[in-house]
């Protein structure tokens, strides 16, 4: 089961990293949900997300961008836009 806390502390790393609301509308299976409103989200969540669900989809992704941008060292943040992409065709959206 996922934790929406720890969609939270991915957030928190990577928007350290220089990953900005563009990159993150690429991971979301919404448009336009900005960082700030899904880490709201996830903060006033109680429980666990859905086994499968959307939101664990997205955490799915979030925490592959991480760690690709952390083991390829990357330093520039616009290589977030390419992992982006990347862990959507990984982990495609949730109809």
């Amino acid at each position: 089961m996922s934790d929406p806390k720890d969609t939270v502390e991915l957030l928190d790393e990577l928007v350290k990293r220089g990953f900005t609301d563009e990159f993150f509308d690429i991971v979301h299976h919404f448009n336009g949900i900005s960082i700030e409103r899904h880490r709201r989200y996830c903060m006033d969540h109680t429980g666990h997300f859905k086994p499968g669900g959307t939101n664990e989809q997205v955490q799915k992704r979030l925490r592959m961008i991480l760690d690709a941008y952390l083991a390829g060292r990357f330093t520039n943040a616009e290589v977030f836009r390419f992992l982006a992409h990347a862990s959507v065709i990984e982990v495609p959206y949730v109809e």
